[in-house]
């Protein structure tokens, strides 16, 4: 007689700043709040660039075309983020160059150092000199969404260097392994509003790096701009979003639960997963509301003088399968 786990098992994730599968599903922080801004300036806020992009979109760059890995960096000697996450394990890469940082979740200093190697291991093929060379590690926290608070302390001689990280969460499976069905942007059962007419989402064709190379996209921004799609069987979701220079401020609702998010890039990052659920109850239906309009950016357009846009590519639901999960 084969011994079974009886325990349910753990599903984890990769945190990426623009989305490079490294794994099957990857976590991007769409849900942190980054000060002073999410990209502008080294100098005065954080910078989103690549390994192998030498220019900032800014200063002439094509957006279009980023190379290498990507990550976040700052100069500024106040800066810092607010991430939401789903988990009961959070990991962040880094390299501080020398600069002052201090990580905090659910207000709880974090200061345990983790083996990069192991948890890093994804971004280990940059420079040497520009590599994350530390990991802080969160462990045993109670199942459920936590708030991670990083404030960072740089300079134009010691710049701080944020890579990402992971998490890992519940999935309640009853013991069973876990079944990815994906879900495509274009599949039936998405209810889009409008259904027609100018302000209509758009679907797009032969977009390379997207599941069925397809995706879905509106730039009429406002609350009755919505994608939904209702699902059962599931005990945990992800979905995957399209982040390009034109995304903005959007939102994403579970069922009633409503959370502001903001995909802002200088660059074509491509695919990116907007938000991570577990722990829902597969015996109830769900739904999964994407919404062209964060509650705090009312006026994002008006502000910006450009459109604010917000595109998606499929959803992956988490499903417990036929088969026992093995003990280890």
């Amino acid at each position: 007689m084969s011994l079974l786990c009886q325990p349910p098992p753990h599903y984890s994730c990769t945190i990426a700043l623009a989305l490079t599968y490294s794994c099957s599903l990857v976590l991007t922080p769409r849900s942190t709040s980054f000060a002073p801004s999410r990209d502008g300036d080294v100098l005065t806020t954080w910078n989103a660039t690549y390994t192998g992009s030498n220019t900032w979109p800014a200063g002439g760059a094509d957006p279009s075309k980023p190379e290498g890995h990507p990550y976040r960096r700052t100069q500024f000697g106040k800066a810092g983020f607010t991430m939401s996450f789903e988990g009961t394990v959070l990991w962040l890469c880094l390299r501080s160059n020398g600069a002052g940082y201090h990580l905090s979740v659910d207000g709880a200093a974090q200061t345990s150092i983790g083996v990069v190697e192991e948890l890093c291991k994804d971004y280990l093929d940059a420079e040497p000199d520009m590599r994350p060379d530390t990991v802080i590690v969160t462990q045993d926290l109670e199942p459920g969404r936590h708030s991670a608070v990083l404030d960072v302390s740089a300079s134009p001689q010691n710049e701080f260097r944020f890579w990402g990280g992971g998490i890992v969460m519940r999935v309640p499976t009853a013991g069973h392994v876990i079944d990815e069905v994906e879900i495509d942007d274009q599949a039936d059962g998405w209810v889009f509003s409008p259904a027609s007419g100018d302000q209509a989402w758009k679907a797009s064709t032969g977009v390379s790096g997207m599941y069925q190379n397809t995706a879905t996209s509106n730039c009429v921004y406002g609350a009755g701009i919505t994608a939904a799609y209702r699902f059962k069987d599931a005990a945990g979701l992800i979905l995957k979003g399209h982040a390009w220079s034109q995304s903005r401020a959007f939102g994403v609702q579970l069922d009633n639960q409503l959370t502001g998010m903001y995909a802002t890039t200088s660059w074509d990052d491509g695919a990116a997963v907007f938000f991570v659920s577990g722990s829902l109850d597969p015996s109830r239906s769900h739904t999964i509301t994407l919404i062209n309009f964060n509650t705090e950016d009312n006026d994002c357009p008006a502000r910006r003088g450009e459109p604010c846009c917000i595109g998606f590519d499929s959803i992956i639901l988490l499903r417990a399968g036929t088969d026992l999960l093995p003990c280890a």
